[in-house]
């Protein structure tokens, strides 16, 4: 079930536009719906026109920021360094009139450069460019649902649910809801071994990258979420969790 191939989308790709000039970002936000649309890429894109409004929102399912370097009250290099330290895996894509600004984008380790003046030429690259990134480095898991089949980056999977209906519910980092899949946990969790995921009872495997502590019977995950963990075998799974977590995998 664990795989890597260019996938059929489960939720929106979040972005996220922040430029001063309030009329070039709707624009390119227009572009991008656009290409996206084209390209049947589910797409929630986001706007700010102020470096400290970023900053302040929770981003933490944004997967990719497009950032002027030049604004008032603080550059697109600041903006993006601080970005770089609160979210470490954000693909950052800087706007810019001048090309001579490049360099500084080293620094901040830039995806991609965007000149205003080649909007039309440079974005839809720049989009299947992302997709790559996003879909295409690491571990992926495939997942059938009532719409056909849908790849998630192991690394926003936050936990599986298994139901009494033979069902799986997919939990995913910066998202609201579910996703509703077929098939059993048990099969699941054989296909993700290895993969740094953890059954702390017959209902729910976690991925353990997100799994902040196991105490009083508790799985406590880092969306805040708490799980029940199963008292027979607490001991052992604790014990999972630790040298795991002690193996820096």
């Amino acid at each position: 079930m664990v795989k890597k191939k260019r996938p059929g989308a489960c939720f929106p790709m979040r972005l996220m536009i922040c430029d001063d000039n309030a009329a070039f970002a709707r624009e390119l936000r227009r572009r991008i719906e656009d290409i996206c649309a084209y390209e049947d890429w589910p797409l929630d894109c986001l706007i700010f026109d102020k470096p400290q409004d970023v900053l302040n929102a929770d981003l933490s399912g944004v997967k990719a920021a497009f950032l002027d370097i030049e604004m008032p009250g603080g550059n697109g290099i600041e903006l993006a360094r601080l970005l770089r330290i609160k979210y470490p895996e954000m693909i950052l894509v800087f706007v810019t009139a001048y090309i001579e600004y490049a360099p500084s984008g080293y620094k901040v380790e830039a995806f991609r450069y965007l000149l205003k003046s080649r909007v039309d030429e440079e974005l839809g690259e720049i989009l299947e460019g992302i997709r790559e990134r996003l879909y295409s480095s690491g571990d992926v898991v495939s997942l059938r649902t009532r719409d056909g089949d849908c790849v998630l980056p192991l690394k926003d999977v936050l936990y599986f649910e298994g139901t009494a209906q033979r069902m799986v519910l997919a939990h995913v980092m910066g998202h609201e809801g579910p996703v509703t899949c077929q098939g059993k946990l048990s099969a699941l969790e054989e296909s993700l071994s290895g993969k740094g995921f953890l059954r702390i009872q017959k209902s729910f495997l976690v991925n353990m990258t997100h799994l902040r502590r196991i105490s009083g019977y508790r799985a406590f995950i880092s969306n805040g979420k708490e799980l029940k963990v199963s008292e027979l075998n607490y001991s052992k799974i604790r014990e999972q969790y630790l040298l795991w977590k002690g193996s820096g995998l």
